[in-house]
This record gives structure tokens, sequence and C-alpha cells, in this order.
């Protein structure tokens, strides 16, 4: 039944814990951070901050802004270190932001 499911150049992973993910390595390929830390806590929402805000800050930590970084470069008149300024300090207000909204929330 797997082999019915698998197109020509998928893969299949196996997360060690009863299910499977078929993923085409020559596309995006979603991490499976939060699926495999799943079985270690209870606190889901912890859970969720804890792996999503992980890329905050850093332009290799996605593969998004790394495609938009390369994008971008392509264009007439690029300013690569203005962007990544800009690009970092955006990260990091936003990690503030995250950061100062999960303090409120555990108060609460």
């Amino acid at each position: 039944m797997k082999n019915d499911l698998v197109k020509c150049g998928e893969r299949v992973d196996d997360l060690q814990n009863g299910y499977f993910v078929i993923q085409d390595p020559k596309k995006f390929c979603f991490g499976m951070d939060a699926v495999l830390l799943s079985g270690f806590t209870q606190d889901g929402q912890g859970l969720l901050v804890g792996t999503n805000l992980g890329g905050l800050g850093t332009l290799i930590a996605s593969l998004a802004s790394l495609i938009s970084f390369r994008y971008y470069l392509r264009l007439e008149g690029a300013k690569p270190l203005r962007y990544l300024g800009v690009f970092t300090g955006l990260n990091l207000a936003g990690l503030a932001v995250l950061t100062s909204l999960a303090l409120c929330l555990s108060l609460w």
C-alpha cells in the first residue's frame, strides 16, 4: 500500500513513532522536530513556541529566507549588507514581540 502512495522521486521519512511522511527532496521538506519531540512533553504550547522560534534572527534558518535573499541579489542595484541588516533587525524585533507575548501569557 505504501508504494501506491509514493510518487516517483519522493521519499518516505520514518518519524520513529509509528508515523511516516512522504516528501519530495527536490522541493521543500518539512522539519520534524515538533513531531519527534512531542513524545517527551505534555506542554504542547511550549513545544510549538520552542520549535517555531528557533529560526528567528538568522538568514540560514529558513529555506524561504535564503530563496528570497538569492532573488534579491539578482535585482539591479541590490545592496546585500543593507538587506541583511534590515532582515536581521526585523527578525530581532519579531523575536522581542513574541518573547514579550510569551512572558505575558505565562503570567496570565
